[in-house]
């Protein structure tokens, strides 16, 4: 198949992958590293720069949403992040309503680390709780409790966030659907529940 390019003034989107994570979930298929943590402050640092290399490549096109994913950006602390984001202000044409999102773990999300976040440019969370199960986050070898993504949601309202997203895996081995719905009014119901939910099949 031939793709036609696009218009030089079509409006377009940033994708800033972050590899890292402190474990490999075993459903996991994206390009990830464990332990490397150490690796963070150079990563980053290089992605700037070549961030400002590939501008020139986008010829002034406007940035209408930066989306950045994982990998556990969440790994990143708030100067990083700010960085990242700097890198984008100073050399590309991003849209005053240009959603910034960020993938996160819920066991990850510091009142601190979101304030931060918030700080430097974010306007939009999705936070990664996968179930609410505990049977089935062990299941899916995630390393948080349902509590985790109650305590996030609650920082990222005081946080000031106002955008939202959960994302949840259903048909993992072993879960019914009783479990499932459990999952969702658990969500919808929480004090400060997300406005909007992104649900995966396994």
């Amino acid at each position: 198949m031939i793709l036609a390019p696009l218009p030089r003034n079509a409006p377009m989107g940033i994708y800033i992958h972050i590899p890292f994570c402190s474990h490999i979930c075993p459903y996991c298929d994206f390009t990830t590293y464990a332990g490397k943590e150490p690796l963070i402050p150079r990563y980053v640092a290089s992605l700037a720069r070549d961030l400002a290399r590939q501008a020139q490549s986008v010829h002034d096109r406007e940035i209408v949403s930066i989306f950045v994913g994982g990998g556990t950006p969440s790994l990143l602390a708030g100067d990083q992040m700010r960085a990242l984001l700097d890198a984008c202000r100073d050399n590309y044409n991003l849209a005053s309503d240009c959603e910034i999102s960020v993938e996160a773990n819920p066991n990850s999300l510091t009142l601190s680390l979101l304030v931060a976040y918030r700080d430097a440019g974010i306007n939009r969370l999705s936070i990664g709780a996968q179930t609410m199960d505990r049977r089935g986050l062990r299941r899916l070898g995630r390393h948080h409790e349902s509590n985790d993504v109650l305590t996030a949601l609650e920082n990222a309202h005081a946080a000031g966030f106002e955008r939202i997203s959960v994302d949840a895996i259903f048909g993992w081995p072993g879960q019914s659907l009783d479990v499932w719905r459990r999952d969702l009014e658990t969500l919808l119901g929480a004090p400060h529940p997300p406005n909007h939910l992104s649900l995966y099949s396994l």
